[in-house]
């Protein structure tokens, strides 16, 4: 049975194969973001990435996320661009302890490729406007 996460982000070929599995493409060292005053270092970073990646893989969602992040309102352009370029994108929490389990949110998340599964960057809602919407966090 295909997973309805895969499906709505039409990326129902992983779920038909046995053999096919996302690319977890590394954050290297040094990587970090700044969202808001909140930084995340390159630690925390693959620790979200990572469990994003393993949730599309076992077709498991924590708390319905990793979910699609659309950029159609806010146009934020991602680099790499040659691994991220216009989408599709899916979105993941950032936290500052752990990474994200469930439960409530905070205004930070990871970015990635949903094709690829590159991490593409880091956006908040801290200091958006409207508040819904998200910006760009510092790399």
């Amino acid at each position: 049975m295909r997973s309805p996460l895969l499906v709505l982000l039409g990326l129902s070929a992983l779920a038909t194969s046995s053999t096919t599995s996302a690319i977890a493409v590394s954050i290297g060292t040094g990587t970090a973001c700044t969202c808001g005053t909140t930084v995340y270092p390159s630690g925390g970073l693959a620790a979200a990435h990572s469990v994003a990646v393993s949730a599309i893989q076992d077709h498991r969602p924590v708390a319905a996320y990793p979910k699609a992040f659309a950029n159609s309102l806010e146009n934020l352009k991602f680099t790499p661009a040659a691994k991220c370029g216009s989408g599709p994108y899916l979105q993941f929490p950032l936290t500052h302890s752990h990474p994200y389990k469930g439960g409530s949110l905070g205004p930070d998340r990871i970015v990635l490729h949903a094709g690829s599964n590159a991490f593409c960057g880091c956006i908040t809602h801290v200091g958006a406007h409207p508040s819904n919407l998200f910006v760009l966090c510092k790399r």
